[in-house]
């Protein structure tokens, strides 16, 4: 590289030349033809190759925070020939480090265990906790922040944590990339694998591929997630049998049944889980009347999800609201407000969504009393101080004395 002080003027003027020469010597920067050493980009390619190359940039460069800074993020090795105001510089380091974990091992021992700096510089480059102290690399919350940041980190964390069963699923919930640089077996071990899903649904990509094909770890996985059926080994989800168990554990696994999708009995079972499965019923059930009428009759609370049309049928809306009376509030507003439909519902369920004008109709107040006792708390206040209607309440069903106000529970006329 010195040779380049007694080469010809163009060969000091060339890039490629000066750039092999400072490879050899970084120093040889200085001999380079001026247009060369005032080329910003050229002179930051030189100190890439050699660091010392720094030594002979421009003085103006030299204290130049954002150069030096790049000057580094090229090359890491450049970090002790700054000036001692960017290697005592907190903040500077900081954005050094963010840009090049590896400037992490060329900081000042003052900075060692700095663990703000240190996290910035794995976050870059998870080997920069390599240059970290063995004490550190083995303290659960710090090596739990740098995972979060870095899940490639985990192969430099000290081997009691990485075969800590517990560490490794806390770990998990913050990232749960950390599997793919874990121990391989954990991915194939389904006790762990379930805990795993537990901690974070983005375990579900890596799980051991032949525990999908496990039936009680693809029910028990799907438990949690429904979207882990989309998973299962095809053999499973040809099994009718299986996958009905399946959407019975979880009806929100539905949309991720394959050969089974259109088949009745396993949208029942979904919807009969979970009332929203009916969503994703396939659309020849969903709009299939009879269908309907088998589900909602199930499951009064999937007339949530169902066609708007089906929300109109006074029969699909009665079947929904004698299995359960607050699915009237799901009905079209004409059912609502259908004395027949709403004492339907209240006999299921005194706090159905009833059309508020009924309750002020005293027939239908004591129909509905007669239907579930509990209706009371839902009369109008006169209606609940009225001797009279209270009297004929009590007539129609006695326990409704248990619902009226303390007072009444003295009173010979409507206790007897």
């Amino acid at each position: 590289g010195a040779a380049l002080a007694y080469a010809e003027s163009s060969l000091r003027a060339d890039p490629e030349v000066v750039l092999a020469a400072v490879q050899s010597d970084g120093t040889a920067l200085s001999h380079a033809a001026a247009v060369l050493q005032a080329d910003r980009n050229f002179v930051l390619s030189a100190v890439c190759r050699n660091s010392k190359a720094f030594l002979v940039v421009a003085p103006e460069w030299q204290s130049d925070y954002n150069f030096a800074l790049d000057a580094v993020t090229r090359n890491a090795s450049a970090l002790p020939l700054l000036s001692p105001r960017f290697q005592e510089d907190h903040e500077f380091l900081l954005a050094a480090l963010a840009r090049n974990g590896d400037t992490l091992r060329y900081v000042d021992e003052s900075f060692q265990n700095d663990q703000q700096l240190i996290l910035s510089a794995v976050e870059s480059d998870s080997a920069a906790l390599r240059y970290v102290d063995e004490t550190l690399r083995g303290d659960r919350d710090f090596v739990l922040g740098a995972l979060q940041r870095n899940a490639e980190v985990l192969p430099y964390v000290v081997d009691t944590l990485q075969e800590d069963p517990e560490f490794m699923l806390e770990a998990l919930r913050r990232n749960f990339w950390v599997l793919k640089n874990a121990n391989p077996a954990l991915r194939h071990n389904s006790g762990f694998m379930l805990k795993a899903l537990n901690a974070n649904k983005g375990t579900l990509q890596l799980v051991g591929s032949e525990l999908w094909e496990d039936r009680n770890f693809v029910l028990q996985a799907t438990k949690v997630f429904g979207e882990a059926l989309r998973f299962a080994s095809d053999d499973l989800q040809q099994d009718k049998a299986f996958i009905t168990k399946v959407v019975q554990g979880n009806g929100m696994a539905l949309p991720f049944v394959t050969n089974l999708s259109q088949n009745e009995e396993v949208a029942l079972a979904a919807v009969r889980s979970r009332p929203e499965a009916m969503r994703y019923v396939h659309e020849d059930c969903r709009r299939s009347r009879t269908f309907i009428l088998k589900a909602v009759s199930r499951t009064g609370a999937s007339l949530a999800y169902v066609p708007q049309q089906f929300r109109k049928d006074r029969e699909v809306v009665l079947a929904a609201v004698q299995n359960d009376g607050v699915a009237l509030a799901y009905a079209a507003a004409e059912l609502q407000s259908s004395r027949e439909v709403a004492l339907a519902a209240i006999e299921r369920n005194a706090n159905a969504a009833v059309e508020p004008s009924l309750w002020q109709e005293r027939d239908f107040a004591l129909a509905a009393i007669e239907r579930n006792s509990e209706a009371v708390l839902h009369c109008p206040l006169d209606f609940q101080e009225d001797r009279g209607f209270l009297y004929y309440a009590v007539q129609r069903n006695g326990d409704a004395l248990r619902f009226m106000d303390e007072i009444y529970r003295y009173d010979h006329a409507l206790v007897l």
